[in-house]
């Protein structure tokens, strides 16, 4: 690992130990490229919280796939982990209704202030476009964000 991407993965390790500790937002946004390493501090996140002994949820992006999901967990106080934000279906059809449920529960989440974190690797712009400004205001507003402008680490 060369100086540069050291010294911004430490930043990253001291922006999640002050996430951690309750400094700034309620929950944070883990966002860059493919394999730059947001899963692996999302997976840091989980090792600490573990040690705190708080219980938290992970659910890869897709789970929200299936409205037949139990999605309670979800909704808990505890802290959600949602990695690959952004690879699941916009809208869910069941049985000829609509639905949206990864939008349902982050908006109760963020209604209700509990800590989630979500792993992606869409730019600002392209989670506005997908989810709407509405969503994309309360992401800026309830959302510390750790950018990884790195390439892959897997080349």
């Amino acid at each position: 690992m060369n100086g540069q991407k050291s010294g911004a993965n430490t930043a990253r390790l001291a922006s999640l130990a002050r996430w951690l500790n309750g400094a700034g937002r309620p929950s944070l946004l883990l966002q860059g490229g493919y394999g730059t390493g947001k899963t692996t501090l999302m997976q840091a996140a989980g090792y600490a919280l573990q040690a705190f002994g708080i219980d938290y949820t992970y659910k890869a992006a897709r789970f929200f796939d299936d409205p037949r999901n139990d999605f309670t967990p979800c909704r808990r106080p505890s802290p959600l982990m949602v990695d690959e934000f952004g690879r699941e279906q916009e809208k869910v059809n069941e049985y000829g209704n609509v639905t949206r449920p990864i939008m349902d529960v982050l908006l109760y989440r963020y209604d209700k202030g509990y800590p989630t974190i979500l792993a992606t690797n869409l730019l600002m712009e392209e989670i506005g476009n997908r989810y709407g400004e509405y969503f994309l205001d309360r992401l800026r507003g309830g959302y510390e964000t750790i950018f990884y402008d790195e390439k892959s680490y897997r080349k």
